[in-house]
């Protein structure tokens, strides 16, 4: 419900400030290129056998494209993927290899940006991730043999400054952090299924350029 009452806040916020947007000096496009860390900051709650889940950290690169609705105002689409190893650790049955998993996380964000000088223009923003899992990679072991994971949304809080190289090319760091849940099914080898509620909340660290246009 809180989740729910968030995007429609985003929505509403957006929409003012789009309707607002002819009182600017017009379109203004940002699209940056970035080396990311990925650090999930994961817990789950794992039925029948306990324990917690472990994913690893990923290095990629990320793209985005940013529309200015005006000076202050603008709206981010970013967009990476990455391949994280999973683990279930401290379960009765002991620690557990689930393989890994890409994980594809589209995220869609309405910044604020201010000057703090000329040249440093610091933002603030707040959206919504989708997180598509696919392509699981089993690991060669025989006691899983189906993992799962459920697509979901979640929440995004941002921050970040873009440091103006000149009239075009902007040197940028960013932080994003993901509210991620998922439910992900496992099956065992002897068919049992066993289901767990699993939190990666991962923090996005960017550094990179981009070029106004």
């Amino acid at each position: 419900m809180g989740f729910s009452k968030a995007i429609r806040s985003l929505v509403a916020v957006a929409s003012l400030v789009a309707m607002s947007a002819s009182a600017g000096e017009g379109q203004n496009w940002l699209f940056r290129m970035r080396g990311i860390s990925v650090m999930p900051d994961e817990s789950a709650s794992i039925n029948g056998i306990g324990g917690d889940v472990d994913v690893n950290d990923d290095y990629t690169v990320d793209v985005d494209l940013t529309y200015f609705l005006n000076e202050s105002w603008a709206i981010e689409l970013m967009a990476a993927t990455t391949r994280n190893a999973v683990r279930a650790e401290g379960t009765a049955v002991g620690d557990v290899d689930l393989g890994s998993i890409r994980l594809l996380p589209p995220t869609l964000t309405l910044q604020y940006h201010m000057c703090l000088t000329e040249t440093v223009k610091p933002y603030v923003g707040a959206g919504v991730n989708y997180t598509k899992f696919y392509d699981e990679e089993l690991s060669d072991n025989a006691v899983i043999s189906r993992v799962e994971y459920d697509d979901a949304f979640a929440l995004v809080l941002q921050a970040g400054v873009d440091f103006d190289l000149n009239e075009n090319w902007v040197f940028n760091v960013d932080v994003k952090k993901v509210f991620l849940e998922t439910d992900v099914n496992i099956d065992n080898a002897l068919g049992a299924r066993i289901d767990a509620d699993v939190d990666i909340d991962h923090w996005i660290l960017g550094v990179g350029f981009g070029y106004r246009f």
